[in-house]
């Protein structure tokens, strides 16, 4: 995901325990997260772009055992 979010200059975010954040600037109000390990990404949608952003870096998406 890193390296497909580079090539297409999408912006990328570090978050915590080595997951990276994903958003493309033609979606801003969607962001994916993807966390070492998993095999799936999960998307963060919000009615603004702000919003969608603040979930995410807030920490406050976590997986579910």
């Amino acid at each position: 995901m890193r390296k497909a979010a580079r090539a297409n200059h999408y912006r990328l975010e570090q978050l915590s325990a080595g997951a990276i954040a994903v958003t493309e600037p033609r979606t801003p109000k969607s962001m994916h997260i993807v966390s070492p390990g998993q095999s799936y990404q999960v998307e963060v949608f919000a009615p603004t772009a702000g919003q969608a952003r603040r979930v995410v870096l807030s920490g406050a998406v976590v997986p579910v055992a």
